[in-house]
């Protein structure tokens, strides 16, 4: 009985550094105070004073000497540089993200999923004059919530969804226009279009397009995604990205799943000649 409570509170110690650790990585790069941190994540502000001094002395967590503020820390950098070498998607993904950005010049950003969060991994940004920079690299944002978040929850099995949602309430609080019925809704609907939309409900003026990245047994990759100012994303337009971002994401999950293997001829079109309609593709 005793090695089962040493367990449980354990168990119940880990998931609140770990709480700490992510809510230091939503905030931005100056850090988050002590009493932000506490509140975030409903621990006692001595609970969580204790669990950070011990996370800054393995090196995940850093304190700023002079704000007072804590700050994520090497050692994570290095564990991320130990994934990377693993499965470096952003390099796979390099030149399919180039390509859209070329042939829309609007922002194009490529998402991954980590647990019940999308984190933003890369962006290009794009020539046309007005932009829409509403993600910075490491970004994370609840699943559902923007176009490349939205493309991930949708290609879930339909448990797994589920599973999800259940669980995403509390994350959803900061994101008033979002709610679990509005999520399953726009996963039902991002499922029967092919490709996911955020129309301006993130920020007025804005929108967005993604669609997932699926190797070919199924497992989920990423999301690609393009955003742009809400009048450059009419229906044909918006078509148009989708199809182009399905066909960037066939490539980027073919180089995935079998990186020495050649793409398919009808891979190595000219993105940019399909943007300006040059030659048909499939919309599948």
């Amino acid at each position: 009985m005793a090695l089962a409570s040493k367990s449980s509170s354990g168990t119940r110690t880990l998931a609140r550094a770990v709480s700490l650790i992510r809510a230091i990585a939503v905030a931005d790069g100056r850090g988050e105070r002590l009493a932000d941190l506490a509140r975030t994540t409903n621990l006692h502000r001595a609970t969580a004073h204790r669990l950070l001094l011990a996370l800054c002395d393995q090196g995940l967590v850093e304190r700023d000497n002079d704000s007072g503020r804590f700050r994520l820390g090497m050692e994570l950098f290095v564990w991320g540089s130990r994934v990377s070498e693993r499965l470096d998607l952003r390099s796979i993904a390099q030149a399919s993200c180039d390509r859209l950005c070329l042939a829309f010049e609007d922002t194009v950003y490529l998402s991954v999923r980590r647990g019940l969060d999308s984190v933003c991994i890369d962006r290009r940004e794009g020539e046309f004059p007005i932009r829409t920079l509403t993600l910075e690299v490491g970004s994370v944002r609840p699943l559902g919530v923007g176009a490349g978040s939205l493309a991930l929850l949708s290609a879930l099995r339909d448990d797994e969804l589920e599973g999800v949602l259940v669980r995403l309430e509390e994350r959803l609080r900061p994101y008033p226009s979002f709610d679990l019925p509005m999520l399953r809704q726009l996963a039902a609907e991002t499922r029967a279009r092919g490709y996911a939309f955020n129309d301006q409900r993130l920020m007025p003026g804005m929108s967005a397009v993604g669609v997932s990245i699926v190797t070919p047994g199924g497992a989920l990759i990423g999301a690609l995604s393009v955003a742009a100012i809400s009048s450059r994303m009419t229906g044909p337009r918006r078509e148009q990205i989708a199809q182009l971002l399905r066909h960037e994401a066939a490539i980027v999950s073919q180089r995935h799943w079998a990186p020495q293997m050649p793409i398919r001829n009808d891979r190595k079109i000219s993105t940019r000649r399909m943007a300006e309609g040059e030659i048909e593709h499939e919309s599948g």
